[in-house]
């Protein structure tokens, strides 16, 4: 589900997208297609969070976030799917909405899907913060990061270095796109932050 920016940058929300919206019928995930939805929903989210850095005035992208923000969560009690929707609403939202939909998110998230989330909150914020001048830095990362792991796993250390980095962003300071998406044998912040 974590896409590099060369791969994220040749597939197709847009197909992700009718795929998606696929499993749904009349607002609602047609029966047994649930698993399959949350699957495409975080793929989606992932994509389209690398695109909207990359392309942030792109039209086609736009009309894209604005169908998958009428999206509603409330129907659904699948946890995989309420935070598959979660991400894609926080990555299609405007910078200065309200992030209720995150308080929705399961409690329990495995390692994956921590840092899999924490990498989305980490682009949309960037791209937010080339937009405006201002952002607010809103907890997602804190839940991220706080939430118990299903797998009894600590929070990864890459988590911590995407949460330090949201506040760097936030901050104001200048984080280049390529430190968002860091190479595993890189570390894009000082040893002593790891341990934080």
């Amino acid at each position: 589900m974590i896409w590099c920016r060369e791969i994220a940058g040749v597939l197709s929300p847009h197909i992700l997208a009718d795929l998606f919206f696929g499993c749904l019928w009349d607002g609602e995930v047609i029966p047994g297609k649930s698993g399959h939805a949350s699957t495409i929903g975080m793929a989606l989210a992932s994509v389209l969070s690398i695109q909207l850095t990359m392309e942030p005035d792109n039209d086609a992208l736009g009309v894209l976030c604005r169908r998958v923000r009428d999206v509603d969560v409330s129907p659904f009690p699948e946890p995989m799917f309420r935070l598959a929707v979660a991400a894609l609403k926080y990555v299609t939202a405007p910078a200065d909405a309200d992030m209720a939909h995150f308080r929705g998110i399961p409690d329990n998230l495995s390692t994956s899907r921590k840092l899999w989330l924490s990498r989305i909150v980490l682009q949309t914020l960037w791209r937010w913060r080339r937009v405006h001048s201002a952002v607010i830095c809103p907890d997602v990362m804190g839940l991220i990061c706080n939430s118990p792991a299903v797998d009894n796993d600590r929070t990864p250390t890459i988590v911590k270095i995407n949460r330090f980095l949201a506040m760097a962003i936030c901050l104001g300071l200048k984080i280049s796109i390529h430190d968002l998406h860091a190479p595993n044998n890189k570390c894009v912040a000082p040893p002593s932050f790891s341990s934080c």
